[in-house]
């Protein structure tokens, strides 16, 4: 392999940094798509150290990521990814799909977020994150959802839904190709799930010592690969570096796997007070959907995502805007934004849902829909600047979050 190919360079979608292999295996179309830029969502000034005390070393990275075996083997050719996929096949984070959490680690996920210690967890932490310099080492093969996550989505519930769309087609994509890697190098898939069916009937016996996964069970579930992960990882690699140009066909042609007992017996084993966290789509229930009908899903919501409303517009009466006092950490951070916008919970209420800090400018042009109004290309010429390049589109972001709403007058 290259090392200077483009698969093994973080490459740019719509503003933001995503695995090279993405120019490989989706549709090149993708790539013409205009996304939300997220502007508020900045890792390394994460806003939700000072709003939601988060930690400042790990921030959202309180999670265990399932990042597919040919990736893992891709970080293997790297300096900084691989003595950290090495540490995680030594302390038994990793299966032949690649890394992969344990029943236990997934309830403790699962309570940090009953809890509210996302983002705070001293106990749920990413195993391939540089602790010293809070950095992913790993980044240039990070997974769908590393990829898509936002903390804060400047078009509300439809940038998020968006964004779900995306990380559920490149998460089906990765199974796809994940699973096809193995069997390129003679590696049974089916008796792979067959196995761990069979390990999930006493959960209590799949962790390790270490925390990871059991050697028994790993002996299990490499078979003749166990003790030579790195070598199926990188063989696994190597198969999908040699067939690049043809991942996205492969991924749609692929029979998914799945070990719905091991998934069955994952549900049972969560204690019944964190049931309410469970996320019920990531557990199948029938056919897997192939990628190509989740980007016709995905082109549709794309679409709509940028449609300018046809009606006036004016604030939403639950929105509340003052002066920033600098009164509290959070606003003495962006002390160089002289506003606070507040979506209040209820109209002339006290307490809101979220708050943004605006510039002077955001400020100004948001001021312009204190009465009902039209998008015009006069008020988009009117407030271009630096700070807010197309204004039109702010506007349809505020829309997307509720702070512009259709004038029913």
């Amino acid at each position: 392999m290259n090392l200077e190919d483009q698969i093994f360079k973080p490459t740019s979608f719509a503003g933001h940094l995503v695995p090279g292999i993405w120019r490989y295996m989706l549709p090149q179309e993708i790539f013409d798509f205009e996304a939300p830029a997220e502007r508020r969502a900045t890792c390394m000034d994460c806003p939700n150290i000072q709003s939601e005390q988060y930690r400042p070393d790990y921030r959202c990275c309180t999670y265990h990521p399932a990042v597919p075996n040919y990736a893992l083997g891709f970080a293997l050719e790297t300096t900084t990814g691989k003595n950290s996929v090495q540490a995680l096949i030594n302390n038994g984070y990793s299966l032949p799909e690649g890394s992969l959490h344990t029943p236990q680690e997934w309830v403790d996920y699962l309570a940090d977020n009953k809890y509210e210690k996302f983002g705070k967890s001293e106990k749920v932490l990413c195993h391939l994150l540089d602790k010293k310099t809070g950095f992913c080492t790993i980044y240039a093969f990070r997974n769908s959802v590393c990829s898509t996550f936002f903390c804060e989505n400047d078009h509300g519930k439809r940038g998020e839904s968006f964004w779900s769309q995306t990380q559920e087609l490149v998460s089906q994509v990765e199974a796809a190709l994940g699973q096809w890697s193995l069997e390129q190098v003679g590696f049974s898939v089916a008796n792979y799930m067959d196995t761990l069916n069979e390990l999930s009937k006493d959960l209590t016996k799949l962790p390790g010592t270490k925390g990871g996964w059991s050697a028994a069970s790993r002996k299990a579930l490499f078979g003749k690969y166990y003790g030579r992960e790195t070598e199926l990882y990188r063989s696994c690699a190597q198969a999908i570096y040699d067939h690049k140009e043809d991942l996205w066909d492969i991924a749609n042609s692929q029979t998914i796997h799945e070990a719905s007992q091991f998934e069955l017996n994952q549900l049972k084993f969560v204690p019944k007070e964190f049931d309410s966290e469970i996320d019920a789509s990531d557990f199948s229930d029938g056919d897997t959907i192939e990628p190509k009908d989740l980007w016709k899903k995905l082109k549709k919501t794309h679409k709509k995502l940028w449609q300018e409303p046809e009606q006036k517009l004016v604030l939403n009466k639950k929105v509340q805007i003052s002066k920033n006092e600098k009164d509290d950490q959070e606003s003495k951070h962006n002390k160089g934004r002289p506003y606070i916008l507040e979506f209040l919970t209820k109209k002339n209420g006290d307490t809101y849902e979220w708050r943004h800090f605006l510039t002077k400018k955001e400020y100004q042009l948001l001021s312009e829909f204190k009465k009902p109004r039209k998008i015009s290309t006069k008020l988009n010429k009117r407030h271009r600047s630096k700070q807010i390049a197309e204004p039109n589109k702010r506007i349809i972001e505020w829309f997307g979050k509720k702070v512009l709403v259709k004038d029913k007058k």
